[in-house]
């Protein structure tokens, strides 16, 4: 015990006739276990823009797409052996009677990949969550991953008014006469004005939905959402002392 403390000393004292261009990095990559930061260094970055979530679906309603995309997979592997394997020896035996038309595996494996195609897009275009930043009208849109079919952790980001629903649909006739988004349940589908393919947003509880009125603004007039977050950052910026919610505001409007 004696010995390891003398051999701490030393070393201690060692740093002191050491080169400058030695001890600083030293002291600069030490990590500090007396501040609460989580990196090396003591004035870490923080998020000045943080995302404000207005949507995001239940996990619970994913078994179906599971499930489908399960069974497109065994589906497409049945009919790859079918007409790979079993069709050519079948026909190379002798028995002619036995023999099968080379259409119909061809037809079979031709619907499986459509199948295919469908069940694996699908959960690539379903939107898991979306985001809003304020500070620099940005929106996020998380979608599916496979093969699991787990929520996306790595977002899409667009500018506001670059993902918005059709005002011509009847997705969008409809959310009008309902007057409010969350009392709609059903699909969505959004994204770029005549540019294929969309975002399908599934809605199926109230709970989804967790900023109502400014999801609603973003896909049907998000260029006002934009021009109002505009304004209230140039507003913040003139006066540092009055601080705005921009949650708050979009709350406080009325649609026309």
């Amino acid at each position: 015990m004696h010995r390891c403390f003398r051999s701490s000393v030393l070393l201690i004292r060692g740093r002191d006739f050491l080169p400058r261009s030695v001890v600083k990095p030293f002291a600069t990559f030490t990590p500090s276990i007396f501040q609460g930061q989580r990196g090396f260094s003591s004035g870490a970055t923080v998020d000045k823009d943080p995302e404000i979530i207005l949507y995001e679906k239940s996990p619970g309603h994913l078994r179906i797409v599971r499930s489908s995309f399960g069974f497109s997979c065994f589906h497409s592997l049945y009919w790859i052996w079918y007409a790979v394997d079993f069709v050519p020896t079948v026909n190379a035996a002798q028995m002619t009677e036995l023999h099968i038309d080379p259409m119909f595996p061809t037809a079979g494996l031709v619907f499986s990949v459509i199948v295919q195609a469908i069940s694996t897009g699908y959960p690539l275009q379903l939107v898991s969550k979306i985001g809003w930043r304020p500070s620099s009208q940005e929106m996020t849109v998380y979608t599916h991953s496979i093969p699991l079919v787990r929520p996306a952790a790595t977002p899409s980001v667009h500018p506001v008014g670059d993902i918005r629903l059709d005002p011509a649909s009847v997705e969008a006739r409809k959310v009008a006469s309902l007057g409010q988004l969350s009392n709609f349940i059903g699909t969505l589908t959004i994204g770029k004005i005549h540019k294929w393919p969309p975002y399908l947003m599934d809605i199926r509880q109230r709970i989804e939905i967790r900023e109502p009125e400014i999801l609603l603004e973003m896909l049907l007039e998000p260029e006002r959402l934009a021009r109002d977050a505009t304004k209230t950052s140039n507003a913040s910026k003139s006066n540092p002392q009055r601080q705005s919610n921009p949650k708050r505001q979009a709350r406080g409007r009325k649609r026309r």
